[in-house]
């Protein structure tokens, strides 16, 4: 049985190697660094697996230039951890009995939104391609200090002592463990009977955006001081600062993101809350560590 993984520096793919080795005799993981992060070479040695490692930059993958690349092939199962809109260069080289595909639950939040064409773009092609293919659209992720969502959330209200709620205060976020979403993958990949079907993925809580900056302020210990700044000035405020993330952020601040009970995953069941997540974040990790953007 041989499996193929895209993405070889991802948290994921290092929680997910144990796993395959239960399951598949041949794991082939394909990343663009020379080597497997020192934390995932780790988890190999522990788990006495030994992967072959190739080292291919997708970005500069071509089929219509030189040879083909040394994971090409057949596979029982194909992983894709790296970005979509890049694992789609790959299907020239593989066949796969399945094949799961990481995208974003924005694919579906904002699908009118030209920032986000390259993500529909690439699932349209991946299932036109391969038509048994399953895609996972995770939400917001959590659980890593180096995560764009609660970890920076919990390191503005630290240093700041507030947390801006912009426009609808009832906008819904339903992040998704790191280790939840590695279950979800799993789960999908023993499962057989999903194909040709998009998922998305999130945590067992829905919360609104004035609940979430609550659940911070709470963890730390600090009694919440929260900032209300309706839609029309917090993008005035944003467009003045020059900065394109910024702007992009305050103009999708009120937009529901969260998974719809006809997208959700059969059979899967998330197991991190926010405020488990939180703790555990402010315990692991030291505050000062934590990115800075908001």
């Amino acid at each position: 049985m041989r499996v193929i993984i895209f993405g070889g520096s991802s948290d994921i793919t290092r929680a997910l190697i144990p796993r395959l080795a239960q399951s598949y005799n041949k794991i082939h993981v394909v990343g663009r660094h020379p080597t497997l992060p020192s934390e995932t070479l780790q988890v190999v040695e522990k788990h006495n697996v030994a992967p072959h490692y190739f080292s291919t930059d997708l970005n500069q993958l071509t089929d219509t230039e030189g040879p083909p690349p040394g994971w090409a092939g057949t596979y029982d199962l194909a992983l894709f951890i790296s970005p979509i809109w890049l694992s789609q260069k790959a299907l020239t080289f593989l066949q796969a009995s399945r094949a799961l595909f990481l995208s974003s639950q924005n694919a579906y939040c904002f699908r009118e939104d030209p920032a986000f064409q390259h993500l529909i773009e690439a699932e349209d092609i991946i299932l036109k391609t391969w038509p048994h293919s399953i895609i996972l659209r995770p939400t917001l992720i959590m659980g890593r200090p180096t995560d764009n969502g609660l970890s920076v959330l919990l390191r503005w209200a630290q240093r700041r002592g507030v947390l801006p709620v912009i426009g609808r205060q009832s906008a819904t976020r339903q992040p998704v463990h790191v280790l939840d979403l590695t279950d979800a993958i799993w789960h999908t990949a023993q499962n057989s009977g999903l194909g040709g079907r998009c998922f998305g993925i999130g945590g067992p809580d829905v919360l609104s955006q004035d609940a979430l900056a609550r659940a911070v302020f709470q963890a730390l210990g600090r009694t919440p001081r929260l900032l209300y700044l309706p839609q029309w000035p917090a993008q005035m405020l944003a467009n003045l600062t020059f900065n394109p993330r910024i702007k992009d952020q305050v103009a999708r601040a009120q937009t529901d993101r969260h998974v719809r009970a006809d997208q959700t995953l059969p059979g899967f069941i998330p197991k991190h809350s926010v405020e488990a997540t939180l703790k555990a974040l402010i315990k692991t990790s030291s505050l000062d560590d934590l990115p800075n953007t908001p």
